[in-house]
């Protein structure tokens, strides 16, 4: 019982910390502001960090490199997409745990 309960509670820490990660930037696209690349560049430093601290086992499911790989390519990436497509490439970098537990919600109006 220990076991499940120490996973619980390492997927309910993931959970809060994707939550407070996405909060204030969901909340500056709702707002019309805009993100510098430097700082979707952080935050998705900052979510990998999260990640790695908190999910018990981040490599179940992709391999290490082609883990580290999806964060770096995404950076590389930033200067060449919209916010919304920014936003689906992190909710891919969720997908890469195949864990059903961690995700995003993010909400913002785009106009074209």
């Amino acid at each position: 019982m220990t076991n499940l309960s120490s996973l619980t509670k390492a997927f309910a820490r993931l959970f809060v910390a994707v939550f407070l990660f996405t909060g204030p930037g969901v909340s500056a696209i709702a707002a019309d502001t805009q993100l510098t690349n430097a700082q979707w560049r952080d935050d998705i430093d900052q979510l990998k960090a999260i990640i790695l601290e908190t999910h018990p086992a981040p490599y179940e499911a992709t391999p290490e490199a082609d883990f580290h790989a999806a964060f770096e390519m995404l950076k590389g990436d930033l200067p060449d997409l919209s916010t919304p497509e920014k936003v689906v490439r992190i909710e891919g970098l969720l997908g890469l745990l195949n864990d059903g537990h961690s995700g995003l919600q993010a909400t913002f109006s785009y106009q074209t």
